[in-house]
């Protein structure tokens, strides 16, 4: 009889501790990535914008109908619903359906269209870093303008040199910076809707009122 019990015990208790794993696995989803270098992981700059993000994003894939692609862009988009969860994502064959994709932008079969509000951007390659830039750039409310200073001899980004200040112009303008020539002897100030201002190794010196200028912004 005792042998009985226990027995009649152990498999009450046995249901129960399953039923309470089925109800955690069905209530909370949790991912963890425990390959090397976390490679099915998103990047943390990814991670915290696409948390900021309060609006619907819709990526549109023009690829052909039994493209191989498709199932590696729905296993990517995935990666990213776990931060937010209202990605849409559409497959258009662009042979079959030219009109749209001429309305689109797209140029040639293999190109994305992401949209995100009122704004659209096609991207040619799902690179993590490439889609993290148009991120940037389409989640931005307002243009934001970056003042590089000139009249002094500085370095300028906008000389087609391989240098550090054209590459930092490059980077910014991917992030969706608008990069200004500024001179404030010419202006006598400094825009007030600057995000930055960039002073690039002037080699003469600024005058004393250009320096009250900088100063104050």
């Amino acid at each position: 009889l005792a042998l009985r019990i226990q027995n009649i015990i152990f498999s009450l208790l046995f249901l129960l501790v399953i039923g309470l794993l089925a109800y955690v696995g069905k209530t909370y989803h949790k991912r963890f990535d425990i390959t090397q270098s976390q490679r099915n992981s998103l990047s943390e700059p990814m991670q915290t914008l696409l948390k900021k993000l309060d609006k619907p994003l819709d990526i549109t894939a023009y690829v052909p109908e039994d493209a191989i692609v498709k199932n590696d862009l729905k296993l990517l988009i995935e990666k990213y619903r776990v931060h937010h969860s209202d990605i849409k994502l559409e497959f258009v064959n662009p042979d079959t359906n030219p009109t749209r994709a001429q309305e689109d932008g797209i140029a040639y079969s293999g190109q994305l269209l992401l949209k995100y509000g009122d704004k659209k951007e096609t991207i040619n390659s799902v690179d993590e870093q490439n889609v993290l830039n148009v991120l940037q750039r389409l989640s931005r409310e307002k243009v934001r303008i970056v003042v590089i200073l000139e009249g002094h001899g500085e370095a300028s980004p906008f000389e087609d040199k391989s240098n550090g200040i054209s590459k930092l112009s490059e980077v910014l303008e991917k992030k969706g910076f608008s990069l200004q020539p500024h001179n404030i002897l010419r202006t006598q100030s400094i825009p007030d809707n600057a995000s930055f201002v960039i002073i690039a190794a002037p080699k003469k010196d600024y005058l004393e009122a250009e320096v009250e200028l900088i100063s104050k912004y």
